[in-house]
């Protein structure tokens, strides 16, 4: 996947709020049918993989939903990206950072 814009997604401390990422290759969205899994990694090692928190969408979106799980102490900036797993990835894919803003 070639990122060509810096991606920065918000999401408010204890609401029910979402963000949606679009998955490309090619710049072609990537069938989100073929996913078995669902990983957003910040860079202080935290991993929400929980099936709750994704929504798979067409055209290779996914909307997650992690606003009610984060707190005061997780107000800032943070550097996040997705791993998605299918049944040829079962280690899964590595998408690239995208910066998640926590209010």
């Amino acid at each position: 996947m070639i990122c060509t814009a810096k991606i920065v997604e918000t999401i408010y401390v204890g609401k029910d709020n979402t963000f949606s990422l679009q998955f490309l290759r090619d710049g072609v969205p990537v069938s989100t049918l073929s996913f078995t899994g669902y990983e957003l990694h910040f860079t202080d090692g935290r991993v929400f993989s929980d099936p709750a928190y994704f929504n798979p969408k067409s055209e290779g979106i996914v909307e997650i939903s992690v606003g009610q799980t984060m707190t005061a102490l997780d107000i800032g900036k943070h550097t996040a990206h997705m791993v998605t797993l299918d049944p040829e990835n079962t280690q899964g894919v590595r998408w690239p950072d995208f910066t998640l803003w926590v209010k």
